[in-house]
């Protein structure tokens, strides 16, 4: 692969000079520059006036990486201008053109000029170009959702996606592939259960009945799926052991047990989903009072995870294990489900890893009456 100057330069050199980074006050003025931007594409695209639509789209873009550190706000630029390159039919020819780029290279009569030249093919009210759009945005509320999940961290709030489900309903299902709409609902959900909001789980109760009851394939985006399912399931089991409710223990385990099976196969394509497979195992064996097996199975997890470099599971991993042997500090046991507010929006330049914040790694609950394993492992 032929290497340009100007990226070895870029990536090893200098990159600072070419990514611009404006943090502080310059850095929100330009966001607030380009969400206004933002807006008046959307304006544009209502007025069909396209060719100003996708010069606002073009120095959204090129705002927005003025300063990278909104996530949501790349996000929306990025989905936009995909949205502008799969709706031009000579998409092609303007990347060869050089007329196409996220930068503000040329003038803006020049881009208007373009704009006006190509006005037939960016059809922004097309309903494939709104599927698109919905499926860009799922995805986006969906991995702030992960986050939360992964780390304890919010992007965005649960309420702000409710929110986002409440305005598109199953809009999101139409389109061609509707993985990011199944692992936005089954997030959901698992946010839902972990917390203990049972009331809020209820809105997400038919989607789940018919992703317990999916056909599965040997896919990532299935992986994805189950993981959330199988864990939130698993917790649920819990609560139904402590309730001694033994109709619906022998319905979870029947659930879960199928479940796996799936999820082993799938991972057998996305290896990545190894470690969490795993870990969900080894869940499923303690609360089962299969402990020697449990931690077998912990510690596959663990080694799995090392091999992929994934950091943030492994803490999850060794927080798991602390609290199984019960070494756990006391504070930790429920730190996630009490300090997270599903209300709670925190913004990127609220992390500040110099002041000590770090992953918060959620809790698997354990039947109330099962006896503790301090120093089992051992």
């Amino acid at each position: 692969m032929c290497v340009s100057f100007n990226q070895l330069m870029a990536f090893y050199i200098a990159p600072q000079c070419y990514v611009a980074r404006d943090r502080g006050v310059s850095g929100q003025f330009y966001e607030c520059i380009a969400w206004t931007l933002i807006s008046l594409n959307k304006v544009f695209i209502e007025c069909k006036e396209k060719s100003n639509a996708i010069l606002a789209a073009k120095w959204a873009m090129n705002y927005a990486l003025r300063t990278d550190s909104n996530f949501r706000l790349l996000c929306m630029c990025y989905g936009n201008m995909i949205s502008l390159c799969t709706q031009e039919r000579d998409c092609g020819k303007w990347q060869e053109s050089g007329e196409y780029r996220t930068g503000l290279g040329g003038n803006a009569h020049d881009e208007q000029h373009h704009g006006s030249q190509n006005a037939s093919a960016a059809r922004a009210l097309d309903p494939e170009a709104v599927a698109r759009r919905n499926q860009a945005e799922t995805w986006y509320y969906y991995y702030a959702m992960v986050i939360l999940l992964d780390t304890g961290h919010s992007v965005e709030s649960y309420k702000s996606c409710e929110r986002f489900y409440l305005k598109k309903g199953d809009a999101i299902l139409r389109s061609k592939t509707s993985e990011a709409a199944w692992n936005f609902f089954v997030c959901m959900w698992l946010v839902t259960i972990r917390v203990g909001i049972w009331e809020k789980s209820i809105m997400w109760e038919d989607k789940i009945k018919q992703l317990v009851t999916k056909k599965y394939e040997n896919h990532e985006f299935c992986a994805m799926i189950l993981v959330r399912l199988i864990e939130g399931l698993l917790i649920s089991m819990v609560q139904e052991i402590d309730n001694r409710n033994v109709r619906k223990i022998q319905m979870y385990a029947k659930l879960v047990k199928s479940l796996f099976r799936d999820l082993n196969s799938a991972c057998k394509q996305a290896r990545m989903y190894q470690p969490r497979y795993y870990l969900l195992l080894a869940y499923y064996n303690c609360i089962s009072d299969k402990k020697s097996r449990a931690f077998r199975k912990l510690s596959m997890a663990t080694q799995l995870c090392k091999q992929h470099h994934n950091t943030a599971l492994l803490i999850w991993i060794d927080h798991t294990r602390n609290h199984w042997n019960g070494t756990l500090k006391p504070i930790l046991v429920n730190y996630w489900t009490e300090h997270i507010n599903v209300d709670h929006q925190m913004g990127y330049r609220e992390l500040d890893t110099t002041k000590g914040e770090q992953i918060i790694p959620y809790t698997l609950p354990l039947p109330k009456d099962m006896p503790n394993y301090n120093n089992f492992a051992n």
